[in-house]
């Protein structure tokens, strides 16, 4: 994403880009999609979510890193191409610099899965957010309906989601198909549907919804290289950026 440790920095590697900036991000990318329907904010929320948020984190979640650098090979107290903050900016800690940060943080993964559905007046119903979830939504009667599932991504391209309607009832259901993603097949309940898939969109499935109606959607994987600044390259794998584990040299 683009960098900014307090000053936007445009598209520098080096620059680095405060946690808070992330999940801001992040939060702005899940409202404009909703707004707009562009597919596109939702590939880019995604792409965030899985890879900027948890790439300052420790697993645990106890400590993140104010600043980093999706070029950062070692976290050392030193000087760095900051704008104005100190060269402590990228150690980990449990509040380090400010408590913006420490106290923002978590909110980041509400924003890829806490608003999936998006519900029209149209009684339109889009399923945004491809992560494990179940969500509701009530139609023009009040009626509760539900869509929820099990979803293998970022590592897996499975997804199946189970529709539960109180009663049956008609309405479309859209689906965001990343733009990575060509080559998508759907099934509703077990048959394929008709009409063409195409990737950075999103297909719409218009009928009658019966409690226990399943979609299970194939998203291929394959792996790609991306160019970016200063003609350097990423490899991607659906939404996933690669990374080299440094290896250790000389004593620990």
């Amino acid at each position: 994403m683009f960098s900014a440790d307090e000053h936007f920095a445009g598209p520098d590697p080096s620059q680095g880009i405060e946690l808070c900036a992330v999940v801001e991000a992040m939060f702005s990318y899940e409202n404009i999609e909703a707004i707009l329907g562009d597919a596109d904010f939702g590939d880019r929320l995604e792409r965030i979510a899985f890879n900027a948020l948890p790439g300052t984190l420790t697993d645990d979640m106890w400590a993140h890193q104010y600043d980093q650098q999706p070029n950062q090979v070692k976290c050392t107290r030193t000087d760095r191409q900051w704008s104005t903050n100190g060269p402590e900016s990228n150690l980990f800690g449990l509040e380090p610099n400010f408590g913006c940060c420490h106290r923002q943080h978590a909110s980041g993964l509400a924003e890829v899965g806490g608003e999936p559905l998006d519900g029209s007046p149209r009684r339109r119903i889009g399923v945004r957010g491809l992560c494990s979830q179940r969500s509701s939504y009530r139609g023009r009667q009040r009626n509760k309906h539900q869509v929820g599932g099990g979803v293998g991504l970022p590592f897996d391209g499975h997804v199946r989601l189970t529709v539960e309607p109180q009663s049956t009832v008609r309405f479309p259901l859209r689906l965001r198909i990343p733009a990575w993603a060509n080559g998508t097949t759907i099934q509703a309940n077990g048959k394929n549907v008709v009409g063409r898939i195409e990737a950075g969109t999103f297909y719409t499935l218009d009928r009658d919804w019966h409690s226990g109606d399943h979609i299970d959607i194939d998203f291929p994987m394959r792996l790609r290289v991306t160019h970016w600044y200063h003609n350097s390259v990423a490899v991607e794998r659906g939404p996933l950026v690669y990374a080299l584990a440094p290896r250790r040299s000389g004593p620990s």
